[in-house]
């Protein structure tokens, strides 16, 4: 179980009570929004980081560590991200069936 005192005021930061992340982590089915790990990893419970866009303040979704950093990183900026791809798509040589 999450350190609840921790989880109390992460939680008060982004105007979102337990239930309600516990409704959100439901409705994702337990896995980050992007790439779809599960919050368990060897019967370990990992806390799903709550994403929010920086500018409005508004809840988008829980993400894993990684994931989170991953758009922190590229300051939430889609052209950024797809300019991501396109790089990862052409240096990335494609396996032959």
């Amino acid at each position: 179980m999450y350190k609840v005192l921790d989880l109390k005021a992460t939680l008060k930061e982004y105007g979102l009570s337990i239930e309600e992340f516990q409704e959100m982590e439901r409705k994702q089915d337990y896995v980050c929004a992007i790439c779809r790990k599960p919050n368990m990893i060897k019967d370990e419970e990992i806390r799903l980081c709550v994403d929010h866009n920086h500018t409005t303040g508004e809840v988008r979704g829980l993400l894993c560590n990684a994931c989170n950093a991953l758009l922190g990183m590229a300051k939430d900026n889609v052209e950024t991200l797809l300019s991501s791809i396109e790089y990862l798509k052409s240096t990335t040589p494609v396996l032959q069936v």
